[in-house]
């Protein structure tokens, strides 16, 4: 009996397990204007979303500011700090969303909106630039990593926790009861 025991709690804990779903995404930038961008769908709700960039590499790339935000409005929900920061949230749920990579320090603040004309501060009122484009190569980046030999590659990464609401299906519970009639069955036998 305590096996038959063990074993329905073993199929229980496993048929509620939720797995972190890490999704990588890589580019590049050719000049401090450029905006690298991601689209990405949840398809559920989720929970435990982290996100994060791992191409600073220790000032020998240039350092990503990285954002995201509601596709469906344009709403900017968060960033990180720079260099290879990770920022998280505790649930985000099913819908559109764009995650957009620039370079220190051009970064949307919490009234941006990505439908705005200038969302990453690269203009002056006028509409002009507020310096000159130029490769990222020879651009002097501000702020950590600064100087010039900054290469454009950018790698971000995400990953989440899908809600699960721990109901197994059907055909999953009916095999489970099978496998535990024969055990029972067996018991019986050898007793």
């Amino acid at each position: 009996m305590k096996k038959i025991l063990a074993a329905i709690v073993a199929f229980v804990a496993l048929t509620g397990l939720a797995q972190a779903v890490p999704v990588n995404a890589t580019g590049a930038i050719e000049t401090q204007h450029d905006i690298g961008w991601v689209d990405f769908e949840l398809t559920q709700d989720v929970t435990d979303f982290s996100l994060w960039s791992d191409s600073w590499t220790g000032t020998t790339n240039f350092n990503p500011i990285v954002a995201l935000w509601d596709a469906a409005t344009g709403a900017f929900i968060g960033r990180n700090n720079g260099q290879d920061s990770t920022f998280a949230w505790s649930a985000l749920n099913t819908g559109s969303y764009v995650i957009t990579i620039t370079a220190f320090n051009y970064n949307p603040s919490g009234n941006s909106n990505l439908n705005d004309a200038d969302p990453f501060g690269f203009k002056k009122g006028n509409g002009d630039y507020k310096e000159e484009t130029m490769p990222i190569e020879l651009w002097s980046q501000p702020g950590p990593g600064t100087g010039t030999g900054n290469t454009g590659f950018w790698s971000i990464w995400y990953d989440f926790t899908p809600v699960s609401n721990n109901v197994p299906e059907p055909g999953t519970l009916a095999l489970a009861a099978l496998g535990l009639i024969g055990l029972a069955m067996r018991r019986r036998k050898t007793a």
